[in-house]
């Protein structure tokens, strides 16, 4: 029979460490985020030089269309690492999916228009590609950031899922925010160019944030 004492002493030895935490909120979760996309637009508002059409109130359907593909894309991938933080039995995180589906059209137009372009001996500027995708980039780790907090607090059963749902939201945000000061709305450009943000992004986020989210 096991000595009562002993059984007591061996509890407080495995408990002694611990403290108490406080509960994940899904409202709270998603508050970081709407902060996260404000800040990453208040700084590129100051540092950058938003586009003469849009500062003239004037909209092109192009913009509209591209901006709001990513827009939905970068919410419900980041509402979605917001729910994996906090897993519970029987929850599917497939929203996102359709998202995603929906924005993969703007590459696949893009190589399409490009590939068009280049048969019919169009020229097309490159230039500026490298410039929305290092801007893109940077600015996403703004979004990035409070989601990695928010998953370390948190227990993701899929660390490599939310680290690439990490970085489709942190891509999608960035190169989001940046479009309002990119003067370029050619779907070769965007479709490809600010794209390209977003499936490198992921790709980080699908290798390093496992390694910072694990406990």
């Amino acid at each position: 029979m096991i000595d009562r004492d002993m059984n007591d002493s061996l509890i407080e030895k495995l408990t002694g460490d611990l403290h108490p935490v406080r509960a994940l909120r899904f409202h709270e979760g998603l508050t970081w985020i709407a902060l996260a996309a404000c800040a990453t637009l208040a700084i590129s508002y100051f540092w950058l030089d938003i586009r003469e059409d849009l500062a003239s109130g004037v909209f092109p359907p192009m913009f509209l269309i591209t901006q709001g593909l990513f827009l939905i894309l970068g919410l419900a991938a980041a509402t979605t690492t917001v729910t994996m933080a906090s897993p519970q039995v029987g929850n599917r995180h497939d929203g996102w999916k359709w998202a995603l589906a929906m924005a993969s059209l703007l590459p696949l137009v893009g190589a399409i228009a490009a590939i068009s372009a280049y048969y019919a001996g169009s020229d097309y500027e490159e230039g500026h590609d490298s410039f929305c995708f290092i801007h893109g980039l940077v600015l996403g780790l703004l979004t990035a950031a409070p989601l990695i907090i928010w998953l370390r607090r948190g227990a993701p059963a899929s660390p490599a899922r939310a680290g690439l749902l990490t970085g489709i939201a942190a891509g999608c945000i960035g190169v989001f925010a940046y479009g309002f000061f990119c003067a370029y709305d050619n779907i070769i450009h965007v479709g490809i160019g600010h794209s390209m943000v977003i499936f490198v992004s992921a790709a980080l986020g699908r290798l390093v944030i496992p390694r910072l989210i694990r406990w």
